[in-house]
C-alpha cells in the first residue's frame, strides 16, 4: 500500500509541482499557498484517505477474515468529501460449518482494522528514519492511520459514529462478554476507559512532525521534504514515542525508543497490557539494516511476552498455554536491478508460539513471506 501510494504521488509530483512561480510578494504566496490548498483538498488528502481505508478494511478485517477461512467477504470502500462520505465497511462470508470461531479470534477480527493501520504508520515510521525526512505526501497517510484507534474510539464516545458497524461498541461488547460481564450496564471496561487509554497517543512525536511538515513546510513554504528532528546522543540519534493498541485481553500500550546509528535503525519497546482483565506484558527488538552492502540487507526482529490463554477455533476449541511465548523473524532484501529506482526481491522467515502479536496470525507456527520491494521512487 505504501509503495502504491509513493508511486501515485511520484508521478503526480511530476505534472502538479509544489510550487507553480516564485512567491516572492504577499499576493503571490497567496495565491500559492491556495493553490497548494485545493491541491490537498480536491486531489491528495482523497488519495491518502483511500489508501488508508482500503488498508483498515480489505488489509485490516479482511486479513483476519482470510486467517480464520471465510471466503467471499465483501467491502465497501466511499471517497473522502468533496465526492463522499468517506465511510467504508467489511463484511465476513462464507465460514465452513466445521469451523467454530472462538471469541478472542472474534475480538481479532473486530479489531483487524485499527491494527492494520497501525502497522501501516509503523512501516512509514521506518522509512522515515531510513530516509532522515518526511514528504509532505506522506503526512495525511501517516495522521490517518497512526489516529485510526484513538480517532475511533474518541468519535464513538462523542457519538459522531453510529452504533451499527462500530469496531469499538464491537470490541467493547465482545471483551466484556467474554471476560462474564454481557450486560453493559455491568462492563469492566468501558468507553470511557478507552477514552482515557487513547490520550497516551498524545506522545507520539511524529504526528507533530507530520503536522508541522504539512502546513509549515509545504503549504506555506512550498517544499517537499522536511528533516526528521531526533535527540543526539554522542553517535547516535534517539526518539522515544508511545501509542495505544488493542489485544483480544484488553488495552495494550507501547514504549518505542528508535534509534538512528550509523546505517542500522532500532526499536526497542515495551508493551504493557492495562490490567481491567488480566496482567499481560511483553518486549521487542527490531533492527533495520542489521546485515547491509550494496546487493542485499537483513533485517531482524524478536518478542517475547507473557500473555493468558488464547483460544483458537477449527473443527474443535482449543485452549493455548499462556505463559511466556515469543517471535523471531528475519527478512532478507536482494537487490535485482542496477536504477536509482531499484527493485529488491524480499523474502521473510519466521517462527511464533500462541499468542498475540500486531500483524501476525494468532496460532503457532512457522511462517514465510515472498515479494518485490521497491524503493528510489
Amino acid at each position: 500500500m505504501i509503495t502504491l501510494h509513493r508511486g501515485i504521488y511520484a508521478l503526480e509530483n511530476r505534472f502538479l509541482k509544489t510550487r507553480l512561480f516564485d512567491e516572492n510578494t504577499y499576493s503571490k504566496k497567496t495565491l500559492g499557498v491556495t493553490y497548494r490548498l485545493c491541491k490537498s483538498i480536491l486531489l491528495d488528502i482523497t488519495l491518502d484517505h483511500l489508501s488508508f481505508l482500503v488498508q483498515h478494511e480489505a488489509f485490516g478485517h479482511g486479513s483476519r477474515f482470510r486467517e480464520f477461512g471465510y471466503t467471499n467477504s465483501s467491502y465497501g470502500i466511499n471517497l473522502l468529501l468533496p465526492y463522499g462520505d468517506g465511510s467504508g465497511w467489511a463484511r465476513s462470508g462464507i465460514l465452513s460449518s466445521e469451523r467454530i470461531i472462538t471469541s478472542h479470534e472474534r475480538i481479532a477480527m473486530i479489531t483487524g482494522g485499527t491494527e492494520a493501520n497501525t502497522i501501516l504508520s509503523d512501516v512509514m515510521r521506518y522509512k522515515w528514519l531510513q530516509r532522515g525526512s518526511i514528504n509532505y505526501r506522506e503526512t495525511f497517510l501517516y495522521l490517518f492511520s497512526a489516529n485510526d484507534l484513538s480517532l475511533y474510539i474518541l468519535r464513538t464516545k462523542q457519538r459522531l459514529r453510529g452504533s451499527e458497524g462500530n469496531d469499538i461498541l464491537n470490541f467493547l461488547r465482545a471483551i466484556n462478554a467474554n471476560e462474564g460481564y454481557p450486560q453493559e450496564e455491568y462492563y469492566r471496561l468501558s468507553l470511557d476507559d478507552l477514552a482515557k487509554h487513547a490520550l497516551i497517543n498524545i506522545l507520539n512525536p511524529f504526528q507533530y512532525f507530520s503536522i508541522y511538515t504539512y502546513f509549515y513546510k509545504y503549504l506555506l513554504s512550498g517544499e517537499e521534504n522536511c528533516i526528521l528532528p531526533m535527540i543526539n546522543i554522542w553517535n547516535m540519534k534517539y526518539l522515544p514515542s508511545f501509542r495505544l493498541g488493542l489485544t483480544p485481553f484488553g488495552s495494550e500500550f507501547y514504549f518505542e525508543n528508535f534509534i538512528v546509528y550509523s546505517e542500522k535503525i532500532i526499536n526497542l519497546y515495551f508493551r504493557y497490557g492495562e490490567p481491567t482483565f488480566h496482567k499481560y506484558w511483553g518486549l521487542g527488538l527490531k533492527v533495520i539494516n542489521l546485515i547491509h552492502n550494496q546487493k542485499l540487507s537483513i533485517d531482524g526482529r524478536l518478542d517475547i511476552w507473557d500473555q493468558p490463554s488464547i483460544l483458537l477455533g477449527g473443527e474443535t476449541i482449543t485452549s493455548a498455554r499462556g505463559g511466556l511465548g515469543g517471535a523471531l523473524f528475519g527478512t532478507l532484501f536482494y537487490k535485482i536491478s542496477r536504477s536509482d529506482s531499484f527493485i529488491r526481491l524480499v523474502v521473510q522467515v519466521g517462527y511464533k508460539t500462541p499468542g498475540f502479536l500486531e500483524g501476525e496470525k494468532l496460532g503457532k507456527g512457522f511462517i514465510g513471506r515472498i515479494g518485490i520491494s521497491f524503493l528510489g521512487l
